[in-house]
């Protein structure tokens, strides 16, 4: 069956594109994407794609193609850019573009013409399984799978192409699922120096609270793959400074804030907060098992640092988190671990977080030169 065939059943239709623009060199070359392109607004489209983005999302995703809806993929790339450069954003970089430019991009790229005026689907073919005749293609051209929607509902459950592979063809829609353990997220700090016992009973809903911001971490950073938005795609596209450590200031009031991030302020409970200023103070790092030699130092941090007036539950606190018996530490931890990366990428964020291999001592890395301590809380150990 021809492409003309094809058409004339409003199937699909293989076109060629130029890849000269940067935004659709990084796109095309970066890994296989499916493009939602119109050349008018589709009000029925639209609202669709705003409705079941994340079935669709995760079911492309399901074959390792990224899908670009342009009103959702230009909103996250600016949040993509903040999260992997964080004291950059479009705006900041003078970049400024738009749904309506993202598709003239698109249009005016295309050799092949789509010959209806129909929503579509552009698939990239950077492998040319088609096997389209090179001299049509060359190094400067993509070819591409052009599949033309009527209905919305055809991306889930009635579009079937046979000739080219199924590429919305799945019997359910895929979610993204949590992992059966925090461990495996990746996110969290275990310390491999200490045996781990069963979580205390009191720190179970604080292990709750971080293992569901672990998997929200990972599901804003697999979502933003999903969408292409990594940072060696926005570097192709976009000249971004490099990434840099923020200095970190302690303020009078003991509140952390990252300035050159445009003053990111870091929120931690005040148990986090005292282990967290006494890894600061302590640059050499301690042991977890060793914590129970600076009770007293930990204890004079919590009492500045807690509102608690209850001197008998700020001790407790203190013994919960030296005590090598209980979980508290890694909790602790695992906490402060997350704030952190769930701000900025981890090659930056590692620098301020409590880190150290199995065996060794626990330590910020964080260079103190960084460090502004307006409170004078740290400079008096």
């Amino acid at each position: 069956m021809t492409d003309e065939e094809l058409v004339g059943l409003k199937k699909y239709q293989y076109i060629r594109i130029k890849k000269d623009n940067p935004i659709l060199k990084g796109l095309l070359e970066n890994r296989k994407v499916a493009i939602y392109f119109e050349r008018a607004y589709n009000d029925d489209m639209n609202r669709f794609l705003n409705r079941e983005y994340d079935i669709l999302l995760d079911r492309l995703n399901d074959h390792n193609i990224a899908f670009i809806y342009a009103p959702l993929w230009l909103k996250d790339l600016d949040e993509s850019i903040k999260f992997n450069i964080p004291n950059s954003t479009l705006k900041s970089l003078g970049i400024k573009i738009g749904v309506k430019d993202f598709y003239k991009i698109i249009d005016d790229s295309l050799v092949t013409k789509p010959v209806l005026n129909l929503p579509m689907i552009l698939v990239s073919d950077p492998e040319n399984e088609a096997d389209y005749s090179t001299d049509k293609l060359g190094d400067d051209k993509m070819g591409l799978y052009c599949y033309y929607i009527e209905d919305g509902m055809d991306l889930l459950n009635r579009y079937r192409p046979t000739e080219y592979p199924c590429i919305f063809d799945h019997p359910s829609p895929i979610r993204y699922h949590k992992a059966d353990t925090v461990e495996e997220e990746g996110i969290l700090f275990r310390d491999g120096d200490d045996v781990e016992p069963d979580i205390a009973p009191q720190d179970r809903a604080d292990w709750g609270d971080i293992e569901t911001l672990s998997y929200e971490i990972q599901y804003r950073i697999q979502r933003l793959y999903d969408m292409g938005l990594n940072e060696s795609f926005i570097r192709q596209i976009i000249t971004l400074p490099e990434a840099k450590l923020s200095p970190l200031t302690i303020t009078d009031d003991f509140r952390i804030i990252l300035p050159d991030y445009n003053n990111m302020e870091i929120v931690m409970h005040p148990q986090s907060k005292t282990l967290y200023f006494f890894y600061l103070r302590h640059t050499e790092g301690v042991l977890f098992k060793h914590l129970r030699d600076h009770h007293e130092e930990l204890y004079n941090l919590y009492s500045l640092l807690s509102p608690r007036e209850n001197l008998d539950k700020m001790n407790q606190s203190i013994d919960d988190l030296v005590d090598s018996t209980k979980n508290t530490i890694n909790v602790v931890c695992s906490r402060i671990k997350s704030t952190f990366a769930s701000k900025f990428q981890d090659m930056l964020a590692c620098q301020y977080y409590i880190k150290g291999a199995a065996g060794t001592p626990k330590r910020i890395t964080l260079n103190r030169s960084l460090v502004k301590d307006v409170s004078n809380l740290i400079m008096q150990h």
